[in-house]
């Protein structure tokens, strides 16, 4: 990503395991590809295990957080693929759980950008272990603020289009909202999140997301979440799945914010100067004229008018001088009034032409 760039093109794919070797290789051959355009490739469902960096021989880097090494697989595990140039871009990774990483980026000049990716539990599991999960996201955005700030990926939850009273989510949406569905809106509500995804209308065969073992159920279980929706310029799911997956990638394209110009102004006058024994005296007067038991706020008026009464501003510089004043006003008067007679004679430019002289 260079940090010139008006947008920043996030894709969140659950690509279903990319543990073993071969897996990766072509996961790897598969989103290289000039088809792909994206900046930050969040991804769920990696099992992947353990905290881990990994840097491969194509310049990219996948930073993958997963269940502990020691334990039997459990199906999670989430990560961030990124070019080597978006990799220097980055101001640090939390690697939070097995279902949580997030990110910051440095964008446009001092300016940062949180990204965090996500894995909630599907449907195998109980609703006490999704409102775990929505514990550990909400104490993981807690803390530092940032303006622009997205949660990204596979929610296993139906939100659908916005129901009375949402005001977290877009009319435009996929399917009817389940009880995960509800969790969640509850949850945006209350972290001051908007689901960005009904934000815009599509068709039907882009909206979903995932599809059944038997190619029967569409569903829209992925998202993007922001605080703001301004920034958020499109969100789309791609057309075709990019790699072996039950899921489609779904991409944001969000409108990096623009880095101020600074454009010097007038320079602040120069602070007044004081005579000690002219403000002792006006101190004094001022005082004076107070009765006994006036308030402090009193006090504290009479003494900064004292303080006026005493300051000695020094005069300000001309910017011009007087005598390029002068100049300038010599100059004028030489110039040719409104209204004066032509010039007849030669143009100074060109010489007089001879007289003919008698033959």
């Amino acid at each position: 990503m260079n940090p010139t760039l008006n947008q920043l093109r996030l894709i969140t794919y659950n690509v279903r395991s990319i543990q073993r070797p071969e897996r990766l290789t072509d996961f790897e051959n598969a989103v290289n590809n000039d088809a792909v355009k994206f900046d930050v490739l969040g991804l769920s469902e990696t099992w992947r295990r353990g905290r881990e960096t990994t840097r491969f021989s194509s310049g990219y880097v996948l930073h993958s957080s997963g269940a502990d090494p020691t334990t039997r697989p459990i199906g999670t595990g989430v990560g961030f693929y990124v070019s080597a140039s978006v990799d220097r871009q980055i101001e640090g990774i939390r690697f939070i759980s097995d279902r949580i990483i997030q990110l910051v980026l440095n964008v446009r000049g001092r300016r940062k950008l949180r990204i965090t990716q996500v894995y909630a539990p599907h449907s195998g599991h109980d609703d006490n272990e999704y409102d775990a999960f929505l514990e550990q996201l909400t104490s993981a955005l807690n803390g530092r603020s940032f303006t622009h700030d997205y949660v990204i990926g596979d929610f296993n939850a139906i939100v659908g289009p916005a129901q009375r009273g949402d005001r977290c989510c877009g009319k435009h949406g996929l399917g009817d909202r389940n009880d995960r569905g509800e969790q969640l809106v509850n949850f945006c509500e209350a972290a001051g999140l908007f689901i960005a995804n009904g934000l815009f209308k599509k068709r039907p065969k882009r909206r979903w997301t995932w599809l059944s073992p038997d190619a029967q159920t569409a569903n829209e279980i992925d998202y993007v979440l922001t605080r703001h929706r301004a920034p958020i310029a499109d969100v789309s799911v791609l057309s075709r799945s990019i790699f072996s997956s039950d899921h489609r990638p779904l991409r944001a394209n969000i409108r990096l914010p623009h880095a101020r110009c600074f454009v010097p102004g007038p320079p602040p006058p120069p602070p007044p100067t004081f005579d000690r024994l002219h403000l002792q005296t006006a101190m004094a007067v001022f005082a004076h004229q107070l009765p006994d038991d006036a308030p402090l706020s009193a006090f504290i008026q009479a003494m900064y008018a004292a303080q006026q009464e005493a300051a000695r501003r020094p005069e300000p510089v001309p910017r011009i001088s007087d005598r390029t004043r002068h100049l300038l006003a010599r100059r004028s008067r030489l110039q040719p009034q409104p209204g004066a007679p032509p010039h007849t004679g030669p143009s100074p430019r060109s010489p007089a032409k001879p007289r003919a002289g008698l033959s």
